[in-house]
C-alpha cells in the first residue's frame, strides 16, 4: 500500500467541480482558485491531479458564476505561477 500525499479533501474539490449543482462548482471553483494562490505544494499536487484541464472544462459550463470562477482561478494560476500550468 502506498501513501498518497493528496489529502481526501483535495479530491472533493476536484470532484465537485462536476457536481450537478452550480453552486457546488462555483464553490470548488473558489476554493482551488484560494489553494493555487496559497501553498507552492498544493499547486504541484493540484496540477498531478489534471486541475487545470478539469478548470478548462469548466469555461463551457451553463453557469455563468462557475464560468467566472473557473476563469478566476485559471488566471491565478498562469498570472502568478505559469510553470504550474506550462504544460497547457
Amino acid at each position: 500500500m502506498s501513501w498518497d500525499p493528496f489529502p481526501i479533501h483535495y479530491a472533493n474539490f476536484i470532484l465537485q467541480l462536476g457536481s450537478v449543482e452550480a453552486a457546488e462548482r462555483v464553490w470548488a471553483c473558489a476554493a482551488i482558485c484560494n489553494l493555487i494562490q496559497n501553498d507552492p505544494s498544493t499547486r504541484r499536487l493540484l496540477q498531478g491531479k489534471n486541475i487545470v484541464g478539469e478548470l478548462i472544462t469548466r469555461l463551457s459550463d451553463t453557469v455563468e458564476e462557475v464560468v467566472v470562477e473557473a476563469a478566476g482561478a485559471l488566471r491565478y494560476g498562469t498570472v502568478l505561477f505559469d510553470c504550474v500550468f506550462e504544460e497547457y
